[in-house]
């Protein structure tokens, strides 16, 4: 019946706490509890003579988190009673102390009905009556469980059973006295981090889109970016900025590889023998767009490389003009690319005149001579290439 009693209380006084929309449980990293509630006293406890009546008791307690989960609390349970034979005797009022280390784990989820715990821990009780010389008391092994339930962001209502064992000091294995305490209480709780479960740096309550990948970099309500929108989000995207409409890995990095990007990969240079001029001028002419502009999308996707742009013209006319025509034709190619594609960065392109000085077949013919003519994409810094090679060497198996 007394626990009965304890129980119905402690239902109807979160009847009356708890608001009409109920806030989210909070982790915090401090919290501080007022507690009071009804101590029923083992009847093998006897003290000074006669076992001690049930009893109204207070308490308080101060907590510090440990991660989400995991609490470390200390507290304190004083009261006043007498033995049962003897109510209205002054000398025989018996002062109750408890004190107590717990550690306490708090059950997942927290929500707007709050979170159950359980814990356990150890401690110290003692007894004391007016006019007694000895004092009893024990060392103590306790177990609890509890119920927070929210009331606001710091307040929440706290309920609680703990049973305490006495462990008397000369022969441990003779506990059998244990007292049960039940509580009802609010806790104020403050500091700590708002809870961020994917780790995205924004708190789950404002976090629209929860279970970010780690290192996905996102927006101010959670959502990760995807700036080329290849599928595969900023941060973990291997190659930025790839072009729309092409197949990717799950670095991010395209799939489909071209003809002319095999060229630069197996020989580290990509020749255009297809790219017009206006006569005796460093003017392209439409034709060549097409060309240019697919070398410029294989270029994107390798930020990390060095090029070298090379003009080549074939020997006919003065060498001298060749070479400065040869200069003012790759010039004219870079400034075309960096123009249409701004994603890449001028640094990452150089180019050089060569003249008719390198000619890949002699300048025999008029088929020869257009061979000669040409513009090549020259890869200055091979090793990164080695790697990429590498790579793709993986994917396959």
């Amino acid at each position: 019946m007394r626990l009965k009693h304890a129980l119905v209380a402690a239902v109807l006084a979160a009847t009356f706490l708890l608001p009409a929309r109920p806030a989210r449980a909070e982790a915090h990293a401090w919290a501080v509890s007022g507690l009071a509630g009804y101590g029923q006293f083992s009847n093998k406890l006897k003290y000074p003579t006669d076992s001690l009546a049930d009893h109204a008791i207070y308490g308080g307690r101060i907590a510090r988190g440990i991660g989400e989960y995991l609490i470390l609390e200390l507290g304190g349970a004083f009261g006043q009673t007498h033995e049962i034979e003897k109510p209205g005797a002054i000398s025989d009022n018996v002062s109750i102390m408890n004190l107590s280390a717990s550690l306490i784990a708090q059950l997942p989820p927290a929500g707007k009905l709050g979170r159950f715990y359980g814990a356990v821990g150890g401690g110290y009780d003692r007894y004391t009556a007016k006019g007694v010389a000895d004092e009893l008391h024990f060392g103590t092994f306790e177990a609890a469980v509890g119920w927070h339930i929210p009331v606001t962001k710091e307040l929440s209502l706290r309920l609680e059973a703990r049973n305490v064992l006495n462990i008397p000091h000369d022969d441990w294995s003779t506990a059998n006295k244990s007292d049960q305490q039940y509580w009802g209480g609010l806790t104020y709780g403050w500091g700590g981090k708002p809870k961020d479960t994917d780790g995205d740096g924004v708190p789950d309550k404002k976090d629209k889109c929860p279970g970010t990948p780690v290192g996905a970099t996102v927006d101010a309500t959670g959502c990760p970016h995807d700036s080329d929108g290849d599928g595969v989000y900023d941060g973990l995207d291997q190659c930025p900025n790839t072009p729309a409409g092409l197949k990717v890995d799950a670095m991010g990095c395209p799939i489909e590889v071209t003809e002319k990007e095999t060229e630069m990969l197996d020989t580290g240079t990509i020749r255009l023998q297809n790219v017009n001029f206006e006569t005796g001028k460093a003017a392209l002419l439409p034709d060549s767009y097409t060309a240019l502009d697919e070398v410029g999308g294989i270029l994107l996707k390798w930020p990390q490389l060095s090029i070298e742009i090379g003009g080549h013209t074939d020997s006919r006319g003065r060498a001298e003009k060749n070479q400065a025509l040869s200069e003012a034709r790759a010039k004219s190619v870079k400034d075309y690319l960096v123009d249409k594609y701004p994603g890449l960065a001028t640094a990452q392109l150089s180019t050089k005149g060569y003249g008719s000085s390198r000619p890949l077949v002699p300048n025999t013919s008029a088929l020869n001579m257009s061979k000669n003519r040409r513009v090549e994409f020259k890869v200055m810094n091979r090793e990164a290439l080695k790697k990429e090679i590498e790579r793709r060497k993986m994917l396959k198996k």
